[in-house]
């Protein structure tokens, strides 16, 4: 009994060592999988969405594995990377970031980036043992780890690669060679073998100077000065020709493409919503179930519009007050904690889409600047997935809008119509752009879509009575308010609206009474208050002028109680 009492005991202590020894894999699998923008200096840094999308990015902004980056023709950005490195991007440099991952536990570095054009300074003196890090551009790969260095590609004549401290390996069409210290090598754009410049050699400091004896020479006979001839034109000299691999046209060989990033094509035209007087639902068949829609057909040319900062910001202001998505049933702090749980289990399931589709909304409702530039990365990754469905595009457009990025709005929002040309939002906020940028033909027809669809929709007939009246139709304007007040007579604003109208048509009357409505669902509006009484006055009819006063009195004293 003894003994298998103490062998039980001994299995379980062999067991609990064994526990306590034993590394738990999720502290194992801690993995950082984006670079961040630490500093910025000149006209700006640009993240590209595809090679023809771009936007403005600040200092702070996550960089992830799939990210173009580029400077302007006088900036310079310094990419943090996750181990302690940095990657200094010169003026015009376009990068590609194909792979971003740290592992904590063993302090290893695996980082891809391709150089599309430009310089970057390869700063990677701290990347550990077991690292990978690679910058590729179209001629050349060079590998290094704990070292220190540039990178220059320059379209039609190759690759240069300096080192200043440790080793780098370049490789190319032509084989490989490992560079030292101040050494550097170019690769051609006929992929030859890299050409390796040693390091200048060290110059031995001259020997000191031994005086030399003195001796005597007798005087020699002096010379007459003989004459010479100086021609009036003096010859021409023609220097020799300096040649360079790369002139030569033997040795010239068709220039090499860059690389390019797999391009997002730009909606097709779609068809024109119904016209006016004669609305009719437009219906289409929709994409099957779980399966995204294919890419759309060529880019619209009609789409891109003309745009100024003036245009942008008018967009951006009447934008502003516009909910992208319903608030979450979540507190700030619970909506906090599951972004950062979602980018955590995006480290380790990285080609989850779904993931990504619920982090994007999370972005959405939190709402940040910060937190839409994130979101639209996530769009991006979406996209080349093809599975963004067309309510996809229409977030995705939404967002692109508030942002500024007005043209490529318009088209993610005229892509989702391609797919789905009964989506009401999608009419509706492409007529809430073109109305910011006084493209008012082409606001009514999306408005006409938009409530051909939803006839018994307040809001569409509102909106479209506001971009009415904003050019000048006033009749049309009281007519669309007259039908938005009919489905829902609930909103003071409609009828303050309409009497602002009237008063712009110089119908007194009418505005009296749309101003009394008014009063009737909001009887502690004072503005509304004020005006009436001046109308009432101004129309001679001062004892109903007096009258209201008092009634406004006792609604504000009942209001006070």
């Amino acid at each position: 009994m003894f003994l298998r009492s103490l062998t039980v005991r001994s299995v379980l202590f062999l067991i609990a060592i064994a526990l306590m020894t034993t590394t738990p894999p999720a502290a194992s699998a801690q993995t950082v999988g984006q670079a961040t923008l630490r500093k910025m200096a000149g006209e700006g840094v640009e993240l590209g969405i595809d090679a023809e999308m771009w936007m403005s990015v600040f200092e702070g902004t996550p960089l992830r594995a799939g990210d173009l980056v580029r400077t302007l023709y006088n900036s310079v950005a310094v990419l943090a990377l996750p181990d302690g490195s940095t990657l200094t991007l010169e003026p015009f440099t376009t990068v590609d970031f194909r792979e971003i991952t740290y592992q904590r536990q063993t302090n290893a570095l695996r980082l891809s980036v391709v150089v599309w054009a430009g310089r970057v300074q390869c700063d990677f003196s701290r990347a550990a043992l077991g690292s990978s890090v690679s910058v590729r551009t179209p001629t050349a790969q060079v590998s290094c780890a704990g070292a220190l260095g540039s990178v220059q590609y320059v379209r039609g004549k190759g690759t240069r690669v300096v080192v200043d401290t440790g080793r780098m390996t370049v490789t190319s069409g032509g084989g490989s060679v490992t560079l030292a210290a101040e050494q550097s090598a170019t690769v051609l754009a006929r992929n030859a073998a890299p050409q390796v410049t040693p390091p200048p050699p060290a110059v031995p400091p001259p020997p000191p100077a031994v005086p030399k004896p003195v001796i005597a020479k007798p005087a020699a006979p002096r010379r007459q000065p003989s004459v010479v001839t100086v021609p009036s034109t003096p010859p021409k000299l023609t220097p020799a020709p300096r040649t360079r691999p790369w002139d030569s046209p033997t040795s010239q060989p068709p220039d090499l493409a860059p690389l390019t990033a797999p391009q997002r094509p730009s909606p097709p035209q779609i068809a024109s919503p119904p016209s006016r007087g004669a609305p009719k639902p437009v219906t289409s068949p929709r994409p099957p179930q779980g399966e995204a829609p294919l890419p759309p057909p060529a880019s619209d040319a009609e789409a891109r519009l003309t745009l100024t900062p003036d245009k942008i910001a008018r967009v951006q202001k009447m934008l502003s007050n516009v909910q992208l998505l319903t608030a979450p049933d979540l507190t700030p702090e619970q909506l906090d904690a599951e972004i950062q749980s979602l980018q955590k289990s995006l480290l380790t399931h990285r080609e989850n889409i779904a993931l990504r589709q619920r982090l994007v909304v999370l972005y959405v409702q939190r709402g940040r600047k910060q937190d839409l530039f994130a979101a639209v990365q996530e769009f991006h990754i979406i996209a080349r997935a093809k599975r963004l469905t067309p309510r996809g595009h229409l977030l995705f457009g939404q967002v692109l809008a508030r942002l500024g990025l007005v043209n490529e709005a318009i088209r993610e929002l005229r892509t989702a119509l391609q797919w789905q040309p009964d989506l009401a939002p999608a009419h509706q906020w492409l007529a809430f752009i073109y109305t910011a940028l006084e493209e008012y033909d082409k606001a009514y027809e999306a408005y006409e879509a938009a409530i051909a669809l939803e006839p018994r929709s307040m809001s569409y007939r509102a909106n479209y009575a506001e971009a009415l009246a904003a050019r000048g139709d006033y009749d049309a304007a009281i007519v669309q308010y007259q039908e938005a007040i009919a489905l829902r007579d609930t909103s003071a604003h409609l009828h303050l609206r309409l009497a602002h109208i009237y008063l712009k048509k110089n119908d007194l009357d009418s505005a009296i009474a749309a101003y009394r409505a008014a009063l009737r669902l909001q009887p502690h509006h004072e503005a509304a208050h004020e005006e009436l009484v001046r109308l009432l006055r101004q129309t001679g009819r001062v004892q109903e002028a007096e009258e209201e006063v008092k009634r406004f009195g006792q609604a504000m004293q009942s209001g006070s109680r």
